[in-house]
């Protein structure tokens, strides 16, 4: 009798352990996201770094990046200088929409502007993915509070050699 018991013990302990293993397992449907950064190269951003959005081309017509007339596959591309509907999460999650201003960055990345950020970081935004990236920036941004800016101010003391040797970098840096 007492085996049996012990038997029945064994067999309720291996149940238990494979329904909490079970709870453990990866989900067949695991969601994506699409990484956030911000671009401001002072040269190459188009329509002087107002209000938009950057991104590769293989995420161009995608459930992430789409013309914003259709929210079902398939899915018409973003064309340029137009809005463009953006989801930061797989399954058609955390969409918002930007102007579109063409290829750029690493595949799975947003890269918003500055100007983008400050409209979409004035007040708690709808997305979790952006209101992540909005804390980081006016976390960044704290630090440097009180700070001296010499790109802001170039005449402030000891900005003009430090400005002069960055620009002189820069003509050098141009051509190439």
């Amino acid at each position: 009798m007492h085996r049996f018991a012990e038997l029945q013990n064994m067999r309720i302990f291996a149940t238990l352990l494979l329904l909490a293993l079970a709870g453990f397992a990866p989900s067949s449907a695991s969601s994506q996201n699409v990484r956030l950064t911000m671009y401001d190269d002072g040269l190459s951003c188009p329509d002087n770094c107002d209000a938009h959005v950057v991104f590769a081309d293989s995420l161009n017509g995608t459930e992430f990046a789409h013309d914003p007339s259709r929210t079902t596959a398939p899915f018409p591309k973003c064309v340029t200088g137009n809005t463009c509907r953006l989801c930061l999460a797989s399954g058609g999650k955390q969409c918002l929409e930007a102007t579109y201003r063409g290829g750029g960055p690493a595949p799975m990345t947003f890269d918003f502007t500055p100007a983008f950020y400050a409209k979409a970081c004035e007040s708690t935004a709808h997305q979790e993915l952006l209101e992540k990236k909005c804390t980081e920036l006016r976390a960044a941004a704290k630090v440097l509070l009180g700070r001296q800016n010499c790109i802001a101010e170039p005449s402030l003391e000891g900005c003009k050699g430090l400005i002069e040797s960055a620009r002189s970098a820069q003509a050098t840096d141009l051509p190439l």
